[in-house]
């Protein structure tokens, strides 16, 4: 694999910054990804819906994720990993007030039909996170010894994301 990073960066104090605040936005990215199953059963009693609706609305991220993901690949190839990153924080961002948003007392359907879209929304903006932090950050930003390291602690930013939400 020496062959493939022509001019292997060396790994300075900015780059590892670089690094930290994608954890950062590892743990950021599962929290949000996780938070609505965490509301879910007091959503679902304050809008009504029934368990098939409200695993539309869940389901919506995922869908949107899987979808995305290949499209912000190259999103992030093309723009670049700041401008991708930037354009996912604020979309994220955006998206998830705009859930909190919906206001009490629209017909169910409506409800659910904003959750949804919104939901999809979030996963869409979500899906480039880990290519482009992969693809841009650390695979150009790193020299290849220090990937898998720099891999471990995205990991392990996922998993303190996943148990801060719940």
């Amino acid at each position: 694999m020496s062959g493939a990073h022509p001019e292997a960066p060396r790994a300075t104090a900015v780059r590892w910054r670089v690094v930290g605040w994608t954890v950062l936005a590892s743990v950021a990215a599962f929290v949000l990804r996780f938070n609505l199953s965490v509301a879910a059963p007091a959503m679902k009693r304050d809008l009504g819906l029934s368990e098939a609706q409200l695993g539309l609305v869940l389901g919506a991220f995922a869908w949107a994720y899987g979808l995305a993901q290949l499209p912000g690949g190259f999103l992030g190839e093309r723009v670049g990993p700041r401008r991708t990153m930037t354009g996912l924080f604020v979309a994220w961002g955006v998206a998830t007030a705009l859930v909190a948003a919906i206001p009490h007392g629209l017909p169910v359907m409506a409800s659910v039909g904003l959750l949804v879209a919104l939901r999809a929304a979030q996963g869409a903006a979500q899906a480039p996170l880990f290519p482009v932090v992969y693809g841009g950050s650390v695979y150009a930003g790193l020299p290849p010894q220090d990937w898998a390291f720099a891999g471990s602690l995205q990991t392990a930013g996922v998993t303190v994301g996943a148990a801060l939400a719940g």
